[in-house]
C-alpha cells in the first residue's frame, strides 16, 4: 500500500487513526514546509511503524539514526558501534541486542527511544504543514530500533507510554 499527501488533505490526527486501525507494517515520511514564505520543504521525518506501534524514527534513511545517537550521547563510538552491527542477529533490534550485550542499560535505551521517537512525534504534532507518503515495507530497518514502541492510538490521545 502506498499513501501520499498533505496535511491540508489528511491532518496528522485522522492519520494517526487510519494508522492505527489499519494495522500496516510501515514508513511515514513526512516533509514540513519551513514557512509558508519558503516553498522548499527542507527537513524530514521518517517515521517506521509495525502493526499499530511507532517502533522507530530517524531524520534520514541511511541506517545510521541510533548509532549516531548513542555517539551524541557518549555511551558508544561510533566505529565501534559499527562493528558490533556487523554481529546483529537477523529480526533484532540493535537496542535490544546492545543491552543484551551490556553495552547499554535498560534505562539508555528507554532514553534513546524518547530521543528518537517520542521526541520526534511531539514535534511533529505541532506542525501545521507538511507533505506525507507512506509505504508499507516486509524488512523493518533493525539498527534503526531500539526494541521498544509506542502505540499510535497513545500518540492521538496525548498519552504516551513506552511499550517493550
Amino acid at each position: 500500500m502506498q499513501l501520499s499527501g498533505s496535511f491540508s488533505e489528511l491532518p496528522w490526527t485522522e492519520m494517526l487513526h487510519f494508522l492505527a486501525h489499519s494495522q500496516v507494517t510501515g514508513c511515514l515520511s513526512l516533509y514540513p514546509k519551513s514557512s509558508y514564505h519558503q516553498p522548499i520543504y527542507t527537513s524530514r521525518y521518517h517515521l517506521w511503524m509495525a502493526q499499530g506501534y511507532f517502533v522507530s524514527a530517524s531524520s534520514n534513511m541511511n541506517g545510521y539514526g541510533l548509532l549516531r545517537l548513542i555517539q551524541q550521547q557518549g555511551w558508544l563510538s561510533l566505529n565501534s558501534g559499527e562493528r558490533l552491527a556487523k554481529t546483529l542477529p537477523k529480526a533484532m533490534a540493535l537496542g535490544d541486542y546492545l543491552t543484551v550485550q551490556r553495552v547499554l542499560s535498560d534505562r539508555q535505551r528507554y532514553i534513546l527511544f524518547q530521543l528518537q521517537v517520542i521526541r520526534r512525534l511531539n514535534e511533529i504534532r505541532h506542525l501545521k504543514t507538511a507533505l506525507f507518503t507512506f509505504q508499507t515495507i516486509e524488512q523493518l530497518p533493525q539498527l534503526e530500533m531500539t526494541g521498544l514502541r509506542v502505540p499510535i492510538y497513545e500518540i492521538q490521545t496525548s498519552a504516551v507510554y513506552i511499550a517493550a
